[in-house]
């Protein structure tokens, strides 16, 4: 008990039927799970608030009505809700002003509450929490749709591979520029390759900083933990991941607009020729440091007279392309070896991880007595010669992205956070080897994954049906553990309210709607975490006594194998505090501003009148269980005496007992005696009010 009670005394807070044809639920059988439906309405709920942003209760029919495995598989089939494609539309057509973050945030409200795409959403969130760009500092801060579009590849990826996601991030110009791999540059003089992202995509990324077993478990030997990588390996992961910067693509209309954005390559250069040649009256190989063009001259647009609405040219997100010029290819501008005796890199990159060397990238042309040299003036270099510079550029990226996909430490390293971020903060071992053997492409055995291979290696669809389907993930409150389950993070509390309660917002262009500094509240927004390490680091420990138990409730001397608590990392006295006070002004807005007003329909958000009405408003007991279904999937404590006198008190037959007795004596006995009469607002003020206090509550604060 000690988990959740430490959660409970600290953390205070709270599709329509779709047919899936036969070939579609056959795919499921190869997961090896069975296709089941939830026996009642509480268990569906359930589900949903893992994994939704919140549960409604057209989504516990559809659950209800086609079961588990089918709604996840009509989830995948539903397109993603885009963020970029809207917020360039609004910058195109601004009269005034520019497009900025606000605007951005309360697009990902909209898509995030309204989406029909939600387990989508939910997992774009959860891999955005994972691979970590954020418009925090100067690198992104102003630039509105690149984080949008970054957001987008996690949207698109949501249920794609995750070695082509580790790729595309790899090359992802908002990457580039949050971990400064934009025109990362080879050993030549004073520079030297930054190694920032090559640290980082191996650390947080894909492998981690220990090797680990399938089921999550530190690998020891002889007692010690074994690094996956040293100094020397991320100077050379480094040395790989350079020459990399904007593609030059030309002109180019803007999708959704119309405007055209005006861009010069070279005088005279076509396609990757262009990678060799520079840009007008500019110096050789300059494009290297040429920035696409904005808005803000009217000389950049063709179409509109649109100027500094905040609009980009589309290389500001096509992935970035090589520059041989300045990729390490293991050779000097002169077409030399390097000298490892003059403290220089080896010709050879090697990349050793765990202790063994897993890639091994030779010299350009290694072995040939004219290797090609791709930093000779252009009127040298032959269309052979670019060839091949390209392609040991762009294969040397995609390999070594390819080895941290494949190795063995990736599988747990993803599981193990996915089911952080879905069901519960410290899963079993056997948990999180069922879930690794599912990216692996393989199912669990008592050992490790059985074969023989039934998915591709990184099927993110087939991973997360594991984190959902899991029995760990679906087993009765009745029967789980006593440290089953998460914390609620607190900007996910306001998302679910808004969610369940169908939350009206205005139209984005009205510029208006949804919280748009939600950290000051939540200390967290949206793609906006303070640094690569997340809001919080998956094996955050909240000091106390969870830091001193084990998953199973024994004590340990050694902090590594206690209880981790991410969330609190952002749970503390001062964020329990104003989340309660933010979800109070959401809660009532558009009712007043203590919820005690006439509804009017100017504020946005709102939660939908409609939706308020059809709860038994005129019921108390159905009234509370009705929130119980909807916001904590049936696992409020207590019972409820319906005529209980107020005189007696929770615990001497007086009106109930545990949460529900709580709330359903604040209703008969605390509240205003108008909240039973026949007037609508006074009915929906008791609705109103009965949802903060469920959502400020210890209990809702457990996601279980």
């Amino acid at each position: 008990m000690v988990f959740l009670k430490f959660i409970a005394a600290t953390a205070l807070g709270f599709l329509g039927c779709i047919t899936v044809s036969k070939a579609q639920e056959a795919s499921f059988f190869q997961s090896g799970f069975e296709i089941t439906q939830p026996s009642t309405d509480a268990e569906a709920a359930r589900f949903l608030n893992q994994a939704t942003f919140g549960a409604t209760p057209a989504d516990i029919a559809s659950l209800r009505a086609i079961g588990y495995s089918n709604w996840i598989e009509a989830q995948r089939m539903v397109p993603a809700t885009l963020q970029r494609p809207p917020l360039q539309s609004l910058a195109a057509d601004l009269t005034t002003g520019n497009l900025n973050r606000d605007d951005r945030i309360r697009q990902w409200w909209l898509s995030s509450v309204n989406g029909n795409d939600q387990l989508r959403q939910r997992m774009a969130y959860a891999l955005s929490q994972i691979i970590v760009i954020s418009d925090q500092g100067d690198a992104l801060s102003g630039e509105t749709l690149m984080v949008a579009e970054w957001n987008d590849i996690l949207l698109r990826n949501a249920f794609g591979n995750y070695g082509n996601l580790l790729r595309e991030a790899t090359r992802s110009p908002m990457m580039g520029r949050w971990l400064t791999a934009l025109r990362n540059r080879k050993l030549e003089g004073a520079t030297a390759p930054d190694e920032n992202y090559a640290r980082e995509i191996m650390q947080l990324f894909s492998i981690g900083l220990f090797d680990r077993n399938m089921d999550g478990t530190e690998v020891l030997i002889g007692g010690q933990r074994v690094p996956t990588y040293d100094n020397q390996t991320i100077a050379t992961v480094a040395r790989a991941f350079t020459g990399l910067s904007y593609d030059c693509s030309g002109d180019q209309p803007l999708d959704g607009t119309f405007i055209t954005m005006l861009r010069t390559c070279g005088n005279t250069c076509v396609g990757t020729d262009c990678r060799f040649v520079g840009s007008g009256t500019r110096t050789l190989f300059t494009l290297f440091f040429n920035d696409p063009p904005r808005d803000d001259a009217q000389a950049n647009l063709t179409g509109a007279n649109v100027l500094n609405r905040g609009l980009r040219h589309p290389d500001f997100f096509r992935p970035m392309v090589c520059y041989p010029r300045y990729n390490d290819t293991g050779r000097q501008s002169n077409g030399q070896l390097w000298n490892p005796a003059n403290n220089q890199p080896t010709p050879a990159k090697q990349v050793n991880i765990s202790g063994a060397t897993v890639l091994t990238i030779p010299e350009i042309g290694a072995g040939s007595p004219t290797p090609p040299n791709c930093h000779s003036t252009d009127a040298n270099i032959s269309a052979a010669n670019r060839t091949a510079c390209l392609n040991y550029c762009e294969s040397g990226v995609d390999t070594l992205a390819n080895t941290l996909f494949n190795h063995p430490n990736t599988p747990p390293f993803v599981a193990y956070q996915l089911i952080q971020r879905f069901v519960t903060s410290n899963p079993s071992p056997a948990y999180v080897r069922r879930v690794s053997c599912a990216f692996a492409g393989s199912t669990a055995s008592a050992a490790d994954c059985a074969g023989p291979r039934v998915g591709p290696r990184g099927d993110l669809a087939r991973t997360l049906r594991a984190v959902l389907l899991d029995a760990d993930a679906r087993v009765s409150l009745a029967s789980a553990p006593t440290n089953f389950g998460k914390p609620r993070e607190p900007m996910l509390k306001m998302l679910a309210i808004w969610r369940s309660f169908g939350a009206v917002f205005s139209r984005l262009s009205v510029r208006n709607g949804g919280t748009t500094f939600p950290e000051g509240d939540f200390g967290q927004r949206p793609i906006g975490a303070p640094s690569v390490f997340n809001f919080y680091e998956p094996d955050y420990q909240q000091p106390g006594q969870i830091a001193q138990v084990n998953v199973n409730g024994t004590a340990v001397a050694n902090p590594d194998d206690a209880l981790v608590s991410p969330e609190f990392k952002i749970i503390n006295e001062v964020t329990a505090i104003s989340t309660a006070n933010r979800l109070f002004s959401v809660i009532c807005n558009g009712y007043g501003g203590n919820c005690s007003g006439n509804f009017s329909a100017q504020a946005s958000p709102y939660l939908s009148p409609t939706v308020l009405d059809a709860l038994p408003l005129t019921n108390n007991q159905a009234l509370i269980e009705a929130l119980n279904l909807r916001m904590m999937g049936g696992a409020m404590s207590g019972t409820i005496v319906p005529a209980g006198l107020c005189a007696n008190g929770l615990n001497a037959g007086g009106v109930g007992t545990g949460m529900k007795g709580a709330l359903n004596l604040m209703v008969q006995c605390a509240f205003p005696p108008t909240f039973g009469a026949t007037s609508v607002d006074e009915r929906r003020r008791k609705a109103l009010y009965l949802i903060h206090l469920v959502s400020i509550s210890p209990e809702y604060g457990t996601q279980r």
